[in-house]
């Protein structure tokens, strides 16, 4: 039978918690692998101390290597009296709708913290009977069916970029680069200044022909509209004719006057023929007169209209 371990009650201290077998008092059992919360106080509860294990993290605490738990109060601020403890067992077991099995006790320890001078300040073992029954390990069970293939899971973060790596060595040097290595595209691609160039200096020189043509063409209407000027011939009181001849006299157009005409017009058969044709100056040119003597010449006014 342990005795009461004497702690002054300003102190820091510990102490290992040792399982005992609720069915067999002398068997020590492990500490149980789940999580739990461990109030502790003294007189009052007014003042208290936690020690905790949730989700694998212990506070306050930890697991030994024998499977027991070694409790440390730091700081723990408790007044004097005997020390309690109620644990909370959160146990895994699927009987229950929750698959959590709770489990509460309420006891003294063998630890009093007192006013005046405690016991040797060591490390003291403590024993708690456990508040269920650790069965014998059963047989191994039947390998369960496999699974179905789970979901595709979303694609990773792309990862950092690898160090480049060393620089190859120099291979060999390749054949020179010939027309012939050409495709029709790239060749195409060569020649389009140049052929944009021809196509520009085409136009051009058609350009120059085309405006040639026009002036040519202009030219020739010019004359056109030359070669067709009418000349009206006033004959004088004493002329009964006009005669032009052309500059070497082979040809000639001749306007006769009669009782009722005073006056002749010479067109295009006057310049095709060659005959000297007065300019826009008015001027009085030489006519012939036709009569029973000898041609003579006479004053006569010729007009454009």
């Amino acid at each position: 039978m342990m005795t009461n371990k004497r702690i002054n009650y300003k102190s820091d201290f510990d102490f290992i918690m040792k399982m005992k077998d609720c069915a067999d008092a002398a068997k020590t059992v492990p500490f149980p692998e789940c999580d739990f919360e461990a109030v502790f106080w003294t007189s009052s509860k007014a003042r208290t101390y936690t020690a905790s294990r949730k989700g694998g993290v212990y506070v306050n605490c930890a697991r030994t290597e024998d499977g027991d738990i070694h409790f440390v109060f730091d700081n723990h601020r408790m007044g004097m009296g005997t020390l309690h403890w109620e644990p909370h067992f959160e146990l895994p077991n699927d009987l229950y709708p929750d698959s959590i099995q709770d489990l509460f006790r309420k006891t003294a320890l063998d630890i009093e913290l007192v006013d005046g001078d405690g016991d040797c300040p060591t490390t003291a073992e403590i024993e708690f009977i456990a508040p269920f029954i650790k069965g014998d390990k059963g047989d191994k069970g039947d390998k369960g069916d496999k699974g179905d293939t789970g979901a595709t899971g979303p694609q990773g973060l792309k990862g950092d970029a690898g160090i480049p790596g060393m620089q190859g060595p120099q291979g060999p040097k390749g054949d020179a680069f010939t027309y012939a290595d050409f495709t029709p595209g790239q060749i195409a691609e060569l020649q389009k200044p140049a052929a944009d160039a021809i196509a520009a200096v085409e136009a051009t020189e058609k350009a120059v022909s085309d405006a040639e043509a026009l002036r040519v063409n202009a030219e020739t209407v010019r004359e056109a509209r030359a070669a067709v000027t009418v000349l009206t011939l006033d004959f004088g009181e004493d002329s009964t004719q006009a005669v032009f001849w052309n500059l070497t006299g082979a040809k000639k157009v001749t306007a006769v006057k009669t009782a009722n005409v005073t006056s002749a017009t010479i067109g295009t058969d006057a310049l095709a023929m060659g005959l000297i044709i007065p300019d826009e100056s008015r001027q009085v040119i030489d006519i012939v007169k036709q009569s029973a003597g000898e041609p003579s010449s006479i004053g006569l006014k010729l007009t454009y209209v």
